[in-house]
């Protein structure tokens, strides 16, 4: 009885300083301010991978401003009970499931197809979804592409120069890209993009998530929406059409699920992750942020993190106790952009007109 007695009474000791430390640590981390925000009411929302994760809170968010918003999953079901859980949130807004499954092209044309038999207009686009698998595996889409490559930048790089048109028809409207900080630590091998002829590294058990060595493809294709970014700024100018990149920290999702950890981990570094980690409503605020705030309303081109412009020499705490900053951040460039666009017109065989 006095050992259970006395377990108790660690257990809430401990829950208490973790309450505490993490109340702390979140006055760090910015959130959207409703004041400062344009009125979403009747406008209308995409948001990719909002079955889960920030995705998921974000359309919570986008409902609770009167917006519409058209939830997606690769299953409609998964769709349809996403819905579900947002109505326990809130009874605000319009929301509509659709299936849209960004690994397969014919899937991503099939959205399409039913998003112009209802909408003339779309006011902002949020291209959240993504996929992370171990790095020592190489996994492929439904059209054989790497699948870090086919969803993360394909699948979106499609969806987006198709709805284009619908984008445009908005009074400006807004394309938001989730991508992520550790794109500072990667490169594009644009001589195999598709990972044919490279071989994965082998996986290190004694590696920490943010080490530079693992999770090469993952990081290869943030650096790809980024870079996507910054073709599609270019193209769109003049438009109406604002692009914003962002990071949205370190956020505690399952994104990460199919990653396999040693067992120490558990033991040594996931308690740092729970008390420095956002949650998936925290980690949603920078994606708000670029699609509503007055502030932004007019900028185009640039990333952001925390709710405000970012410059990769920023030093964010406690985010950057995990994702440190490179001693040698990449370069981006307008090559590199304009080649990947091409490379992935390529790929897809398609062409998309330059605006």
């Amino acid at each position: 009885m006095g050992l259970l007695f006395g377990f108790l009474i660690f257990t809430g000791f401990s829950s208490f300083v973790i309450y505490v430390i993490r109340h702390l640590l979140s006055k760090h981390w910015s959130w959207a301010n409703r004041l400062e925000e344009e009125d979403a009411r009747g406008r209308t929302v995409i948001i990719t991978g909002s079955s889960r994760g920030i995705g998921k809170e974000a359309a919570i968010e986008f409902a609770d401003r009167h917006a519409r918003v058209i939830v997606t999953a690769r299953t409609l079901e998964a769709a349809k009970q996403t819905v579900v859980d947002i109505r326990r949130k809130t009874f605000f807004g319009e929301v509509i499931p659709m299936k849209l499954d960004l690994g397969c092209i014919q899937s991503v044309k099939e959205f399409y197809h039913e998003i112009i038999k209802s909408y003339d207009t779309i006011d902002i686009l949020i291209n959240n979804a993504g996929v992370l698998v171990p790095s020592n595996e190489i996994e492929r889409t439904a059209d054989g592409f790497e699948t870090h490559f086919g969803v993360n930048h394909l699948g979106h790089f499609l969806l987006t120069n198709l709805l284009l048109p619908l984008l445009k028809n908005a009074e400006n409207s807004r394309i938001v890209i989730v991508s992520s900080g550790t794109y500072q630590k990667s490169k594009l091998n644009f001589d195999d993009l598709n990972w044919e002829k490279t071989k994965p590294p082998p996986a290190n058990t004694n590696a920490l998530p943010h080490d530079e060595s693992e999770f090469p493809l993952y990081k290869i294709s943030k650096l790809a929406n980024v870079l996507f970014a910054k073709e599609l700024t270019k193209r769109l100018e003049g438009t109406g059409v604002h692009v914003y990149t962002l990071c949205p920290g370190n956020v505690l999702t399952g994104i990460s699920r199919r990653i396999k950890l040693p067992l120490h981990y558990y033991f040594v570094y996931a308690p740092l992750l729970l008390l420095v980690m956002k949650t998936a409503r925290q980690g949603c605020q920078t994606i708000l942020y670029c699609a509503l705030s007055k502030k932004c309303a007019y900028e185009s081109g640039l990333m952001y993190r925390n709710c405000d412009l970012w410059t990769s020499d920023k030093y964010y705490f406690p985010d950057d106790i995990l994702m440190p900053i490179p001693d040698k951040p990449v370069k981006l460039n307008d090559a590199d952009a304009s080649r990947l666009w091409d490379e992935s017109e390529k790929c897809l065989q398609m062409k998309f007109p330059v605006v």
